[in-house]
């Protein structure tokens, strides 16, 4: 079992891992214990989605795949340009579609973010 693996502390950090599902019923416990709200936010589409140009974010339904176009452009790993020339970190893309679909607290393009695109030179 995974609980008597021992390759030493730092491999052990590195490569033993928590099933996905236990993790989160073990956070699910521990945020009850706490009084915490525990949300699960359905992410499909969000890493796709160009968030600087406002697209509109689907939910994947599996008894009805359907392709969807968005405006981004991948160029490299984990970075995407925009319509505009913009550049923006793929993570950073994803989490702000996480938050424009979880809409929780008004997420909005317009509520300063932090989050700045730049032109791409020649």
């Amino acid at each position: 079992m995974k609980q008597n693996i021992n390759f030493g502390k730092k491999t052990n950090q590195k490569f033993v891992q928590i099933p996905h599902n236990n993790l989160r019923l073990k956070l699910k416990a521990m945020c009850n214990r706490y009084g915490l709200t525990y949300l699960e936010q359905e992410e499909s589409y969000t890493s796709k989605a160009s968030f600087l140009d406002n697209d509109k974010i689907p939910v994947y339904n599996a008894d009805n795949p359907t392709e969807y176009s968005f405006s981004y452009q991948r160029i490299q790993r984990g970075l995407y340009k925009t319509k505009q020339g913009k550049l923006i970190n793929a993570d950073c893309n994803g989490a702000a579609n996480i938050g424009i679909k979880s809409n929780l607290n008004g997420f909005t393009l317009d509520r300063g973010l932090g989050i700045f695109g730049y032109t791409i030179k020649g």
